[in-house]
């Protein structure tokens, strides 16, 4: 084979992992995230997962509004839904765990002073979520 179709080749190759990575981190990113009241945390899979104890939470509360989002600094931002790091006027750094941009949203506040905001698809989920976390 010729120097000029082994590169060729492998430019080939090379582009097909990496539209295969891509499609799965995006896929992931649409997909696989699940937020979870249990017993004794908060529980949030997939990209940027966590588990926060109810004890580690200073405040939470049920708002209606997004703050002011200025950047992206490392996440998954796409058809409405944002997860991972992200910059706000209001809150300067926040984790943000958001299925679409209605609200109601649950904002908690940490007792180290991280700022964590999410919802789910549907708003009446993201209540029962508030009251559950609420109640422990």
């Amino acid at each position: 084979m010729s120097a000029k179709r082994e590169k060729g080749s492998y430019k080939n190759i090379l582009t097909f992992v990496i539209l295969i990575a891509v499609s799965a981190l995006l896929a992931f990113g649409m997909l696989g995230t699940s937020i979870n009241a249990k017993d004794e945390l908060l529980k949030i899979t997939g990209l940027h997962s966590q588990k926060i104890l109810y004890t580690e939470m200073d405040s939470i509360k049920l708002i209606d509004e997004l703050p002011t989002i200025t950047a992206k600094t490392g996440g998954f931002s796409m058809a409405g839904k944002r997860l991972g790091s992200f910059t706000t006027d209001e809150y300067g750094k926040v984790k943000l765990y958001l299925f679409n941009n209605s609200g109601p949203f649950i904002y908690i506040e940490k007792t180290d002073g991280d700022m964590i905001i999410l919802n789910s698809k549907e708003s009446e989920i993201t209540e029962e979520l508030y009251k559950d976390i609420s109640n422990r």
